[in-house]
């Protein structure tokens, strides 16, 4: 079950949809952006291979061969281990700011369902009401908030007051978000 959940919830619905548009829209991205991004896609892939070893041993096993082998120097996935071809890493600044992402694209996706809206329906404007922390670490970030929720322009908001609610609105045909991020 917790294999299913990280494939699903937090490596599909969340990573992949957070990095797509890199590989759409490289030209808004960095060199290195791009690069860290293919190299932490295929170690996670691999992770999940792995995992996934024991219950669907012949597909993964031909995955493996096809794009590991030769990298890994191991001549079987099922005989692979994590310690032998892993890297640990820590980056608990960047835990916290892409929680905040992920609290953002889940309100996102939720206000465009509410209003029975595709997913990919460009939004004019995105407001993120938020503490400064959370908008310093937001900021760095920004081009894959855009990428992800299909905004033009994020506007920072410092959310001083519970005056400020998420919602969607449509101005002159044109979607705008506001989100509160906590």
């Amino acid at each position: 079950n917790s294999v299913e959940q990280f494939f699903w919830h937090d490596f599909c619905d969340n990573y992949l949809e957070l990095i797509k548009n890199q590989f759409f829209k490289p030209e808004l991205y960095s060199a290195h952006e791009i690069t860290a991004t293919r190299y932490v896609l295929d170690m996670v892939f691999l992770r999940i291979l792995q995992w996934y070893a024991p219950y669907i041993p012949h597909s993964t096993e031909m995955i493996y061969q096809h794009l590991y082998k030769e990298r890994c120097l191991v001549q079987s996935i099922h005989q692979t281990k994590f310690s032998r071809i892993k890297s640990d890493y820590s980056y608990p600044q960047s835990v916290v700011a892409i929680n905040y992402v992920l609290a953002i694209v889940s309100q996102i996706r939720k206000l465009k369902s509410d209003h029975q809206l595709s997913l990919k329906v460009e939004l004019g404007q995105c407001t993120f009401f938020a503490n400064a922390s959370c908008i310093e670490s937001l900021r760095a970030l920004e081009q894959i908030i855009k990428g992800v929720t299909h905004a033009q322009v994020i506007v920072y908001a410092m959310h001083e007051s519970n005056s400020a609610e998420s919602g969607l609105k449509k101005i002159d045909d044109v979607w705008h978000a506001t989100v509160v991020v906590t």
